[in-house]
């Protein structure tokens, strides 16, 4: 998905600004992204400012108007979103969404609200509207406020290890590993709560835990 959404920005690139094109390759701009970061580590939790910038910064050095960097991050955002979502994962939303909060959180730029699962859930976050991207706390502490939960009323699912479960639990959520690909829990780590292999184990311990 993500692959194709930077195809489909660097074919808008060619053809709205023939210069940068010349000059770089799709894997040239992103090895300028991941320079950008490194000199910007303010902007390390925010995918979208990074793309502009960098962009601005390439596009004026061909000699562009810096604003098309604007209008090619949009190019790429738009295909970001088109998601295809796993089988089971809208049928299993909306019913946990009968019985729960149910709120995304998401370190990267992709945006719930313009994907297909957007009437799933009722709030969602980025590390870019919290200013921290996890395991850093701030979306964390924001989607408990939303809910009006302590943290022991809260569950966290996520499919990394140190970003969503131990994040979670230092502060003190219960947590659900998603773990699709059958990989080893690292050894080092403690485990999540609950170990699942897709939303369906998540909402048949759901209601086992209800029941």
């Amino acid at each position: 998905m993500i692959e194709q959404a930077e195809l489909e920005q660097y074919t808008w690139l060619c053809a709205h600004a023939e210069q940068l094109a010349k000059r770089h390759s799709s894997d040239n701009l992103r090895a300028h992204r991941r320079l950008i970061m490194q000199q910007r580590p303010d902007l390390a939790h925010d995918f979208t400012a990074l793309r502009v910038l960098s962009l601005r910064i390439l596009l004026q050095e061909c000699g562009h108007a810096e604003e098309l960097a604007e209008q090619a991050a949009a190019v790429f955002l738009r295909a970001r979103n088109r998601v295809t979502p796993y089988p089971e994962v809208a049928d299993v939303l909306d019913r946990l969404c009968q019985h729960y909060t149910v709120i995304a959180l998401t370190n990267g730029n992709s945006d719930v609200w313009d994907t297909p699962l957007r009437e799933h859930f009722h709030a969602a976050f980025t590390a870019s509207g919290c200013g921290a991207a996890k395991p850093a706390p701030a979306m964390f502490q924001r989607a408990m406020n939303y809910a009006q939960v302590e943290p022991t009323q809260a569950l966290h699912v996520g499919d990394d290890p140190e970003r969503d479960v131990i994040a979670a639990r230092r502060l003190g959520m219960h947590t659900v590993w998603v773990n699709r690909a059958a990989l080893p829990w690292p050894e080092h780590l403690a485990p999540a709560d609950v170990e699942v292999r897709d939303l369906r184990q998540l909402y048949a311990w759901l209601r086992e835990t209800r029941a």
